[in-house]
């Protein structure tokens, strides 16, 4: 069955750049949702029924991404697997630490790493 995925990033181009390593290693029929900020991601997680892994960007306008995770995980009640995709990855893993199924990928992504992490977040 095709996975469904959400990346929250408010650089195109990086989304863009998800979107094809998602379709390269889960194949073209992967559900892929995009949004450009945590506001517009809550929106469509909440409209959507389910959602596989969620790929977000920290620092995005209107609701950044920490905030993100505190209303997915809080409010929402989704403990749906989110890896963040940051060129601060320290910084990124102290503000969301007390969050669980939190991983975390550096910026500029590299198709390696992105492989291993993805794997390593579904065998979970």
């Amino acid at each position: 069955m095709a996975k469904t995925f959400l990346v929250v990033d408010d650089e195109v181009r990086i989304g863009e750049i998800l979107e094809d390593l998602i379709h390269d290693t889960f194949g073209e029929d992967s559900k892929v949702l995009k949004a450009l900020n945590g506001k517009d991601a809550l929106a469509q997680f909440g409209a959507e029924k389910h959602v596989d892994l969620i790929f977000l960007d920290i620092i995005m306008p209107e609701i950044n991404g920490i905030k993100f995770i505190e209303t997915l995980r809080t409010e929402m009640g989704s403990n749906t697997p989110v890896l963040v995709v940051s060129a601060s990855v320290e910084e990124a893993q102290e503000k969301t630490s007390k969050y669980t199924n939190v991983s975390y990928i550096s910026k500029p992504i590299m198709k390696e790493e992105f492989d291993q992490k993805v794997m390593e977040i579904f065998k979970a």
